[in-house]
């Protein structure tokens, strides 16, 4: 298989969301809100890709940087005087990337609107990785349950 071969849902997010850095400016952080008022379509829907396909169609360095993205946004809302390492933010994100590689973006996108929201409580004088993967924990909790309403209102249909 020639190292060019990308799966058709590969294709389909490209040619939505074009290239890497347009999927970046689609997904920024100031859309967390909008996406967070649609939470249940976040969840339920396929409009957006996993970290898993949006690394095997732009590449890993793009997951990355757009969790770095993310981290870097909930660090300047918290207004910790201190902040995560650029290595601390890279680990955290591959970290977040192997463990949570199968949520969506827009799924990702909420848990960090809700972390804003204090959902998750809140760091303590320092941006802290570890206090975020336990929160996103957490949020798997709240996600099961979500996905599991999602399921039961389908069925009832």
């Amino acid at each position: 298989m020639p190292d060019t071969y990308k799966p058709s849902w590969a294709v389909d997010i490209v040619e939505k969301y074009g290239n890497a850095e347009q999927f970046l400016t689609t997904f920024n952080p100031d859309k967390q809100v909008q996406y967070a008022r649609h939470e249940l379509q976040c969840f339920a829907s396929e409009v957006a890709p996993s970290l898993t396909r949006l690394s095997t169609t732009y590449g890993n360095n793009t997951a990355e940087a757009w969790l770095e993205i993310q981290l870097k946004d909930l660090s300047e809302f918290s207004g910790c005087k201190e902040k995560l390492t650029v290595k601390q933010f890279e680990d955290t994100a591959r970290t977040i990337i192997l463990h949570y590689g199968h949520l969506k973006v827009t799924e990702l996108m909420v848990f960090f609107q809700q972390f804003k929201a204090g959902q998750y409580g809140k760091f303590y004088g320092a941006v802290d990785g570890l206090a975020i993967t336990s929160a996103l924990k957490e949020f798997m909790k709240y996600r099961s349950v979500k996905l599991f309403e999602i399921e039961s209102a389908r069925q009832r249909k």
